[in-house]
């Protein structure tokens, strides 16, 4: 054999020695394949081999089957026990009616008859003022025809009626009674006033009347008017008059005030339709007229000067009337 075929018998061999390599590998690995094919089925047969064991089991169970208790129980299969009727409901409640509150009190004023009616108010020593003084007070004329004499709202007198004289006076005109102001005399006397229109009828206005050692001055519904010269300490009185001069003012008057010093602008301006507390520094008088009825005028301030209807404490001609007001103070 030469050297040629030796070679070829050698790539020969290992071919073959390839191929059977090739054919083992092939032959193990459809030997395992098999096995757990065949494995598969074994588990597959035995599950369903015992859940058919568990049927006929549960099939046979004589407990399940034929149990007394579940089939003919008494209790269950025929109980005598009737349901219990439906609770009706209770009937609803009704509510009690909202309680209404009462009305507040009326407020009242003082109507003055144009002739004699007045109101007055015996001076302890309050109303001798030196230097300071304002008057205040809510007024509604019913007529402003003048008749030859003067009228009043607030005054500083002498004496109870008849007129015997004043230290100061807020006064209507006597020719026309629209034309209102101040008087104050130290003794030498001086005015300042409003000019005819000051005063309109019917309506509610506020008037204010100040001295402060120096001039009088006046203001209507919180707005300055006018003022005029005056000096020296204003003399002393002995009754504080509401309502009346010569005559009497025809009208409704409520919410008078009097302080013994000149309230400012501002004062005037910010308590014109305030009720203001009864112990503010200065006030001497304050005279709501919300009484109502009898013959005692209440001061509302801390001074106790209260004031009594006409001349008498009884009934008599000189007594201004209790009348409903729609003053606008609050």
């Amino acid at each position: 054999m030469n050297e040629d075929q030796t070679r070829i018998m050698i790539i020969l061999g290992s071919i073959l020695v390839v191929l059977l390599l090739v054919l083992i590998v092939v032959l193990a690995t459809r030997d395992e394949g098999g096995e757990t094919v065949a494995a598969t089925s074994s588990t597959a047969e035995a599950t369903s081999t015992s859940e058919e064991i568990g049927t006929s089991t549960t099939a046979a169970s004589p407990t399940t089957a034929a149990s007394p208790t579940t089939a003919a129980s008494p209790t269950t299969a025929a109980s005598p026990t009737t349901a219990a009727p439906a609770t009706t409901a209770a009937p609803a409640t009704t509510a009690a009616p909202a309680t209404t509150a009462a009305p507040p009190p009326p407020d009242f004023a003082l109507a003055f008859d144009g002739v004699d009616d007045f109101v007055s108010v015996f001076d302890s020593g309050d109303f001798d003022l030196g230097t300071g003084l304002t008057i205040e007070a809510w007024v509604k004329p019913t007529s402003l025809a003048g008749s030859g004499s003067f009228a009043a709202v607030v005054q500083g007198a002498f004496s109870e009626p008849p007129f015997s004289g004043a230290a100061w006076t807020m006064f209507l005109d006597n020719d026309d009674r629209s034309d209102w102001g101040i008087s104050g005399c130290t003794p030498g006397c001086s005015a300042a006033s409003s000019g005819p229109g000051g005063l309109v009828v019917d309506q509610w206005q506020h008037l204010a009347a100040a001295y402060d050692g120096l001039n009088v001055l006046i203001y209507r519904n919180g707005v300055f008017l006018t003022n005029t010269l005056l000096s020296g300490d204003l003399m002393d009185v002995e009754y504080l008059l509401i309502g009346t001069w010569t005559t009497s003012f025809r009208g409704h008057i409520d919410e008078v005030r009097v302080w013994n010093h000149s309230r400012s602008p501002f004062d005037i301006q910010t308590d014109y339709t305030r009720v203001v507390d009864g112990n503010a520094a200065g006030l001497l008088g304050y005279w709501r007229f919300n009484e109502g009825t009898g013959q005692v005028a209440g001061d509302s301030s801390a001074r106790g000067n209260d004031g009594k209807l006409g001349s008498v404490l009884g009934d008599d001609s000189f007594d201004p009337n209790w009348v409903v007001s729609d003053v606008p103070v609050g």
